[in-house]
């Protein structure tokens, strides 16, 4: 019996690469510099691998944004201010907030048979502006964000945060959706948790984790809750 579904919000329910994407077009605008697809794959691959250095407690939030762009626009070749561009980049992304394809569908089911909560590692203003944006908060019973829980997924310190606000369910009765491999499939998985992995990039998965369910579309959950 499932008690709850925690669910990650960036790239499950909100599209972080699309709204990445046009928050980079218009702050490329803003600073007349040329917007292209090389720009847009050399960012993801910049912040991915701080993300996973976030992950590996490497790295700081706070570190990260003040090495993103810098460090983007070094393998770049674009002369501009590294920092500025991360202030206008995080405050134009806040207000953009394109959802994955079938998210709603997945949100209007799991509802009506679950309490949901929403798990993020960005900061809470951000996806607060952007849950309500899209208008999805008024699924979830509570959000929980690493900037006020105190500590990153996957670390258990998250978890244990997210289930004495839950009413401590057995972790076998609680399930966690989401595309990180690390925070969200390795973090849950070690924590007891049945854990769905939404990859639909049909990415390779590593042998040394074994999701319980893994889904290449948001609408195959339905067939799993």
């Amino acid at each position: 019996m499932i008690k709850a579904v925690l669910i990650d919000i960036d790239d499950t329910l909100l599209d972080f690469k699309r709204s990445s994407e046009e928050a980079i077009r218009l702050c490329f605008e803003h600073f007349s510099l040329d917007f292209n697809d090389n720009v847009i794959k050399t960012f993801h691959e910049i912040n991915d691998e701080l993300w996973r250095k976030i992950e590996r407690k490497e790295l700081t939030k706070q570190e990260m944004y003040g090495l993103r762009w810098v460090t983007v626009f070094h393998a770049l070749g674009i002369e501009c201010d590294g920092v500025e561009m991360e202030v206008l980049f995080r405050s134009t992304l806040s207000g953009i907030a394109e959802p994955v394809d079938y998210a709603y569908d997945l949100l209007e089911y799991l509802y009506k048979k679950y309490p949901l909560y929403a798990a993020s590692n960005s900061s809470f203003a951000h996806q607060q502006k952007r849950m309500t944006q899209s208008d999805m908060l008024k699924y979830f019973k509570k959000m929980f964000v690493s900037e006020t829980v105190g500590a990153l997924k996957p670390a258990k310190e998250f978890f244990d945060f997210c289930f004495a606000e839950m009413g401590n369910p057995p972790p076998n009765e609680v399930v966690i959706i989401g595309d990180s491999l690390t925070s969200d499939i390795s973090g849950g998985g070690s924590y007891g948790l049945k854990t769905i992995w939404f990859n639909p990039l049909d990415k390779e998965l590593p042998s040394k984790l074994s999701p319980t369910f893994t889904v290449k579309d948001l609408r195959e959950i339905k067939d799993i809750l």
